[in-house]
């Protein structure tokens, strides 16, 4: 019983660790793609769409 404790305590904080890892990355992804869409205007598009995917995870 306590095993079965001890293992879920463990998976939970795998978890964690692991969606705090992947909103850093979206943190930096999104500083990145802010970088070059204001280096480079002229591709909007492109920059625009990556942004609209990237967006949703921010307003979290």
């Amino acid at each position: 019983m306590l095993d079965r404790i001890l293992r879920s305590l463990l998976l939970v904080q795998v978890w964690l660790g692991s969606t705090q890892f992947a909103f850093v990355v979206g943190q930096s992804l999104r500083d990145m793609i802010i970088k070059l869409r204001t280096r480079q205007r002229g591709s909007g598009r492109e920059s625009s769409v990556l942004s609209d995917l990237i967006s949703p995870s921010a307003k979290n």
